[in-house]
């Protein structure tokens, strides 16, 4: 039975005896846009049709996840591909030019 199942049925009723109210205001959501590959909302869509929920739902669940995979509230580091190669490109060839000579 989905949410709004839940819903519907209770809405149905005339017996409110068991209804809860809920004083304290809910807490702000901010919306983020995100494009995703074709393949990854399918799986995205499959996942929330089998659960039952709306895909914002799971992907909610993940990122939410994925943050406390990190264990840590410090900003992520992100470098490029691009800019990692000539790191380590610089790293490797000022190591080589400072390396004592073998005869």
């Amino acid at each position: 039975m989905s949410v709004h199942d839940d819903i519907e049925t209770a809405l149905a009723s005339d017996n409110w005896d068991g209804a809860v109210v809920e004083r304290e205001p809910r807490q702000a959501k901010v919306t983020h846009s995100v494009r995703l590959d074709a393949e990854v909302s399918a799986r995205v869509a499959a996942e929330a049709t089998q659960r039952g929920i709306k895909p914002s739902d799971v992907l909610r669940e993940l990122v939410d996840a994925g943050l406390a995979a990190r264990g840590t509230d410090e900003p992520a580091v992100v470098v490029r591909p691009g800019e990692l190669r000539t790191a380590l490109e610089t790293t490797l060839t000022n190591l080589l030019r400072s390396a004592p000579k073998v005869a």
